[in-house]
């Protein structure tokens, strides 16, 4: 039997797992903003005073990217409210969208490293 290091935590990240989710299911059905059609969400971390969320996105073209952080800035607060009825918490964090750039790099440091290993 195993005891978590820090139980605050694991709890935040239950929670992140958990809005992800929801805002995948919201973004599906109930947002109907075409901007939002290629956008993905990769990670949710969310402050331990639960103020706060930040959702980490990707999209599949790069030039849709500033229009998608548009759209999610202007559906924010009706997310949140969405978010507030599906969600059993006693405080719904503010949402705040950023880019995930951690796939382009990973993407960046393949090509490095196929380049490396073809010349070689």
């Amino acid at each position: 039997m195993s005891f978590s290091a820090n139980p605050t935590n694991n709890r935040m990240q239950r929670i992140g797992d958990q809005i992800q989710r929801e805002l995948a299911q919201l973004l599906i059905a109930k947002v109907n903003d075409l901007r939002l059609h290629d956008l993905s969400i990769t990670a949710v971390r969310v402050s331990p005073d639960m103020a706060n969320a930040t959702i980490y996105v990707s999209v599949l073209d790069q030039k849709n990217l500033s229009d998608a952080l548009v759209a999610l800035k202007h559906a924010s607060g009706f997310l949140r409210r969405e978010l507030a009825h599906s969600l059993n918490l006693r405080v719904t964090p503010r949402l705040q969208f950023v880019y995930d750039e951690s796939l382009l790099k990973a993407d960046r440091l393949t090509r490095l490293i196929n380049d490396i290993t073809d010349d070689s």
